[in-house]
């Protein structure tokens, strides 16, 4: 595994085994099954508790934010949620993880009063924090233009910007929402500069103190993208990353 980045927390998770959120996109490549088996093995050696998180309900707001009617836009959410989720269910069982591993979706969270309020404070902070509202609006101002929304991109964001708000505000309290005794470190494959600011207390909000990330990649993945580059540019020499395999 490659390890890019780390809060500080997360490097603690990291450290003495605690638990793990598994970050999961629909409409991603990056999230083949082998790629998933990969990391929840590499999980499962080095963390105490794992967390599958499937955003269906948020991921609805990416798909409403790129023009799709809400019906079609849940059904498709749903649909592809319910794929992730056959193949999480898969690789636990072949890994016969099921004691440590769990599975969350948005149905789990919607009634839970943490949750509620997590919610509630990060929609105040985009109310409120100009910083926090533009950094959020360029995340997903990012997300919209890359899939091609077919609305006017401000209309597209003011919708769209619902996926962060949801996700962030469960990472941001996962291990109060989930009643965890244990910090926690949320896992994905890209830089997240808007998780990075809100945990770090960059923004006009007091994170909380057991609640980190870990910005990681498969090595297979990294190695096949990094592949890529030389053999669309051969004469160019890679620059070395920052990273670590852990």
């Amino acid at each position: 595994m490659i390890v890019h980045e780390m809060s500080t927390i997360g490097e603690s998770v990291l450290r003495n085994q605690q638990a793990v959120l598994i970050g999961l996109s629909i409409r991603n490549n990056y999230f083949k099954e082998d790629t998933i088996e990969e990391l929840t093995r590499w999980a499962s050696n080095n963390f105490g508790s794992l967390v599958f998180m499937l955003p269906d309900v948020p991921a609805m707001d990416t798909l409403c934010g790129l023009g799709y009617p809400f019906t079609k836009a849940r059904e498709k959410a749903m649909l592809a949620c319910n794929n992730l989720e056959n193949k999480c269910q898969r690789i636990i069982n072949k890994l016969d993880i099921a004691e440590k591993a769990n599975i969350v979706r948005w149905a789990h969270l919607e009634g839970n009063s943490v949750y509620r309020k997590s919610f509630s404070r990060l929609s105040e902070l985009y109310k409120n924090d100009d910083l926090f509202r533009k950094d959020a609006r360029n995340a997903t101002r990012h997300v919209m233009l890359s899939q091609e929304t077919v609305l006017p991109i401000e209309e597209s964001i003011d919708v769209g910007v619902g996926f962060l708000l949801k996700e962030l505000s469960f990472i941001a309290a996962a291990s109060e929402v989930l009643e965890l005794a244990c910090a926690t470190a949320y896992l994905y494959h890209r830089p997240m500069p808007v998780l990075h600011k809100l945990l770090s207390g960059q923004y006009a909000y007091s994170p909380s103190s057991m609640n980190g990330y870990i910005i990681c990649e498969v090595e297979s993945r990294q190695a096949s993208l990094e592949q890529a580059i030389v053999e669309q540019a051969p004469l160019v020499p890679s620059k070395a990353l920052k990273t670590s395999r852990v």
